[in-house]
């Protein structure tokens, strides 16, 4: 008889699945297995089968379960292949042999690697490697997982697993094996995007294989995944790492990995002599090819543990992706299907998207499971095209789909673990698309903002995309629904006019929340410029942008035959290849470059673009940044800047907006200050919650039909909130979610009674979310109160926390102190 653990709990006998009943038993049995010929008291098991509160049958339903257990497991003849149920006091003992349990021989064989490893066998070392690997058939305990188990036992097992995958990673890379390897490293990396030892290894091997720029954008999505789930930044040695691919550094191919998995990188400094020093921080604008001496040690050590983050429903872009014509012959079909996984998953991870795996035939990709942001529809879409197209310079067609919808979100690990109908509907989908083509669906194609260019197609509802426009248009606003902002607008003419005049650069950055206006205010300055048709005009969008990429904007391919520069050793510095172009843009009159959604870039092309206006000081050059408030700026009175924040639009505004937007005879009777205060100054808002009620998917009270239901949030306001939401620290979320819980009008004590906070840290987060104007607070009391100050972003909060979770909210709000006073 033996048991597997690693993977669905499955007993074997004779070849033969045995069968077990019921979660209570297939939990008591597996948690039992876990803590084999040991004692588990029955309080600690009841504890694990039922960790949201034990039920009064509990310890009934263990005893029966332990009885039927017996039955089972006496089923075997010979003793040795026996697991014996005894009841000891205080509670079972399970005596089985190891070597009948998978999870003990995985760590029988993870240790004999280690053995051979130290014993300078890398071969034998590598094989029982892939032996103990071998052993796992998906997540351990997945049936259960899928119950809500969490144990931690379970994610003790997840991190031996990775970890050997590393350990094997590093034999491999040591003795040159890079080639063999890379497509494991893609699927492992893919799914552990901030893992920094297992995203290095894959760096080196892609720098091996040639594949330099899949090298770079490997750390680009770590750095990103990092930043937005822990709010670190790498480690020292993979940021040395990124420079030394850089600097294309020799040691990279010259020298092997050592089987501990750290590289000593040496650049040669000028002159030939091999630097001794430490690799240097970047400047803050990258000069020449990256020619710093360095002395780095590259990792290896795993990234920190996130924080414990509660489950939570949140809105998802899912791309599903099957293959058209899977071969017969079974070897054929898994070297299919792993070419497969290996281009989702890095296309997907290329686009900042997680792959949460699965056996096929259809693989899923998931944007906005970690973080929700305003452009996970474009990302998903861009990667889903690029699947498409390798898949098809591999000969190989694909049935590709793009949908949306919401999902609960659990967070046992730094792995995501996601369930939702839009998951079943995207692989139903997938294996019914025509294959070739990217179909998205109705919610994905309005939630591109008009970036996905798409022709209609025999099945309603679904688009075939025809491009992804790498930057969306300007948002043009007539003179009807531009309002509110002729201040500011004179204040970038007034520059604009200063610039020409004293031949000087100028960076104006426009700070402001989603959907305030920042891109409906450039597209207004666009307008007035164009009446000057000696300026010439730069466009880019810094989402996943490089220094490249602004330089070939810039150059309008001037600066195309020197592209070899960049990997020379004597090449000009960045400053000067774009003080180069600027001159050759300026020649007739001046430049104005747009860099849009800054917030979004890396830290090089941020420093870049900050760094134009010194660069570039000399000539008449309009630099115009958007980015969100978030994002870092320069002191206040920094020569050459000026940082503009956006407030919300006036409520008289906004009515005018709404006149504009609505049709004369659908202009609203009644409510209109309602709508107007949920709207909270956002343009944007107005135009989605305008669209609403005029194609009256929003029950309001307005021309002329009543209503007593509080109006909707339209889809697009709710993702934008969402966005919101997912950009603040974690426990300003966490107690913005519990607020949301707490109905109307609560106090730091109320928060602390419900999150478990200390009251002077719950006072120190709320005065901290008045601060970024997401709260009010009202004074009048003994102590503070306060509220939203948007009423749909309270809703947006509340739809995300899972309704087990709102009802035991309820109950403790009861007995908030605010409440009992």
């Amino acid at each position: 008889m033996r048991f597997t653990l690693l993977g669905p709990l499955t007993i074997v006998h004779n070849g033969c699945q045995v069968p077990l009943r019921g979660t209570t038993q297939r939990s008591l049995l597996s948690y039992l297995l876990l803590h084999r010929n040991e004692v588990v008291a029955t309080s600690r098991l009841l504890s694990a089968l039922w960790p949201h509160g034990v039920p009064a049958t509990a310890r009934k339903m263990v005893q029966n379960s332990v009885s039927g257990l017996r039955t089972v497991l006496s089923a075997p003849r010979e003793t040795a292949e026996r697991a014996i149920l005894l009841t000891h006091a205080p509670g079972y003992l399970l005596q089985v042999d190891s070597e009948l349990v998978d999870a003990a021989r995985f760590q029988r064989l993870a240790e004999q690697a280690s053995r051979a490893q130290e014993a300078k066998d890398p071969d034998q070392a590598a094989a029982t490697c892939r032996e103990a690997l071998g052993l796992w058939q998906g997540r351990a305990l997945a049936d259960l997982v899928e119950t809500g188990i969490e144990w931690p036992e379970l994610v003790t097992l997840e991190d031996q697993r990775l970890g050997l995958y590393e350990q094997l990673f590093a034999l491999e890379l040591a003795r040159g094996r890079h080639q063999e390897v890379l497509a494991d490293l893609h699927e492992q990396a893919g799914r552990q995007p901030q893992r920094e030892r297992l995203n290095g290894q894959l760096m080196i091997a892609l720098y091996r294989c040639g594949r330099h720029a899949d090298a770079l954008a490997v750390y680009r999505r770590t750095r990103a995944s990092l930043a937005d789930g822990l709010g670190l930044e790498p480690g020292k040695e993979l940021q040395q790492l990124e420079h030394a691919i850089l600097n294309h550094d020799t040691a990279l191919i010259t020298e092997l990995l050592p089987s501990d998995g750290v590289v000593t990188v040496r650049a040669s400094a000028p002159g030939g002599e091999t630097a001794p020093a430490p690799a240097l921080p970047a400047p803050a604008l990258p000069s020449t090819a990256l020619s710093t001496p360095t002395v780095a040690r590259i990792p290896v050590a795993a990234a920190p543990e996130p924080p414990v983050r509660a489950s939570e429903r949140k809105p998802v872009v899912v791309v599903g992706v099957a293959l058209a014509d899977a071969p017969e012959d079974p070897e054929d079909a898994d070297d299919a299907l792993e070419t497969l996984r290996a281009v989702v998953g890095s296309e997907v991870a290329a686009e900042r998207g997680h792959e949460p795996g699965g056996p096929g035939p259809v693989l899923l990709g998931l944007f906005g499971a970690q973080r929700t942001q305003d452009d996970d529809e474009i990302r998903a879409v861009r990667a889903a095209l690029r699947i498409r197209d390798r898949l098809a310079e591999d000969g190989r067609a694909a049935h590709v789909v793009v949908d949306s919808g919401d999902v609960l979100v659990k967070f046992p690990s730094a792995v995501p673990v996601v369930t939702g109908g839009v998951l079943d509907r995207c692989v139903r989908s997938a294996l019914t698309a025509p294959a070739g083509q990217v179909l998205v669906s109705d919610e994905v194609r309005d939630g591109g903002t008009g970036a996905i260019a798409c022709a209609s197609t025999a099945s309603a509802g679904w688009w075939a995309v025809e491009a992804v426009h790498p930057c969306p248009s300007f948002e043009d606003a007539d003179a009807g629904t531009f309002v509110g902002r002729d201040h500011d607008l004179e204040l970038l003419d007034r520059l604009m006019d200063n610039v020409e005049a004293r031949r000087r650069a100028h960076l104006v950055t426009l700070l402001g929340e989603p959907g305030i206006g920042k891109s409906r205010l450039i597209g207004q300055f666009r307008k007035v410029l164009e009446k000057r048709p000696e300026l010439e005009v730069v466009r880019l969008s810094a989402a996943g942008a490089t220094v490249d990429h602004l330089m070939r904007a810039m150059s309008v391919g001037m600066l195309a035959p020197n592209a070899a520069w960049l990997r020379g050793t004597d090449c000009p510095t960045v400053p000067d290849l774009l003080c180069d172009a600027a001159e050759n843009l300026t020649s007739a009159g001046p430049l104005v470059v747009f860099v849009e959604d800054l917030h979004q870039a890396d830290t090089e092309f941020r420093d870049c673009v900050r760094g134009l206006a010194d660069a570039l000081r000399t000539l008449p050059v309009l630099i115009v940044v958007t980015a969100r408030p978030e994002l870092p700026v320069d002191e206040p009175g920094s020569a050459g800047h000026t940082t503009v924040s956006l407030a919300p639009l006036p409520d008289e505004a906004i009515a005018e907006m709404l006149d504009t937007l609505l049709p004369a005879g659908r202009r609203l009777l009644r409510g209109k200050a309602a709508l107007i205060a949920r709207i909270g100054g956002n343009p944007l808002f107005a135009t989605a919650y305008a669209q609403a009620v005029d194609e009256r998917t929003m029950p309001f009270a307005g021309y002329g039909q009543a209503s007593t239901t509080a109006p909707s949030t339209p889809p697009l306001v709710r993702r934008t909130l969402a966005t919101l939401l997912d950009s603040l620290p974690y426990e300003e979320k966490a107690v913005l979610r519990d607020a949301a819980a707490a109905g109307d009008g609560f106090s730091a004590a109320d928060i602390a009674e419900l999150s478990g906070l200390d009251p002077a840290v719950a006072a120190r987060l709320l005065r901290t979310l008045e601060a970024r104007e997401l709260l009010t607070r009202d004074r009048s009391g003994r102590e503070p109160v306060y509220s939203f100050q948007r009423q749909a972003l309270r809703e947006v909060a509340y739809r995300q926390i899972p309704r087990s979770a709102r009802v035991a909210s309820a109950r403790q709000a009861v007995r908030f102190p605010s409440r009992t006073a």
